[in-house]
């Protein structure tokens, strides 16, 4: 990202977003998507050196998103529980935008370089999650908390792809299965989960 501009980055994502839903993100442009968001190309160039640059933003953008739906730091229930809700008030925002998601996560599977690119983005997200959460992570289990965390969302969001239920019911049983697992690994490492 270039230059900050809230208001142009938000414009920018929501037409990408849109135009996602519809096409495959790979045959996208910038310029189409600034025509999109009512944007010259040359400003949104500006905010976003190319198309691919709005990826880490839409992660960004769902980060504010949780945050607002959570509100603010949980406190009740176990460490796991509160993981749960916080993960699942996530995958609700991307419900929103289901088609443009799975599309866009189709491109990323595709091509490795853009996985690359938004995992900054993806680990910082997991750890706005755990924040959310009412987690303290001591310094030496951040690397180890925050990977396997990632590797569990990872394992929801491939659930997810695939389920069509209204409730979600497959996906959380994942989430709730991969946490399970984390939370008996935790212990047995660390005595607890958080």
């Amino acid at each position: 990202m270039r230059e900050r501009n809230p208001g142009l980055e938000e414009k920018l994502c929501i037409a990408a977003l849109r135009l996602a839903a519809a096409h495959d993100w790979s045959a996208l442009t910038l310029d189409q998507i600034a025509k999109t968001a009512k944007i010259s190309p040359a400003e949104a160039r500006k905010i976003f050196a190319d198309k691919d640059m709005i990826l880490p933003a839409l992660v960004r953008r769902t980060d504010a998103q949780v945050a607002a739906s959570i509100g603010k730091r949980l406190t009740h229930g176990t460490p796991r529980d509160r993981l749960f809700e916080v993960m699942m008030a996530r995958i609700d925002i991307l419900q929103a935008s289901r088609k443009a998601t799975l599309n866009i996560i189709a491109t990323v599977r595709r091509e490795p370089r853009l996985a690359q690119a938004l995992l900054p983005a993806e680990m910082k997200a997991i750890k706005e999650m755990v924040s959310l959460a009412g987690l303290t992570l001591p310094l030496r289990r951040q690397p180890f908390v925050i990977g396997g965390l990632l590797a569990i969302y990872g394992f929801a969001l491939c659930r997810w792809r695939s389920d069509d239920s209204r409730d979600l019911g497959k996906t959380m049983a994942a989430l709730d299965r991969g946490l399970s697992i984390a939370e008996k690994a935790a212990k047995m490492f660390f005595g607890s989960m958080g």
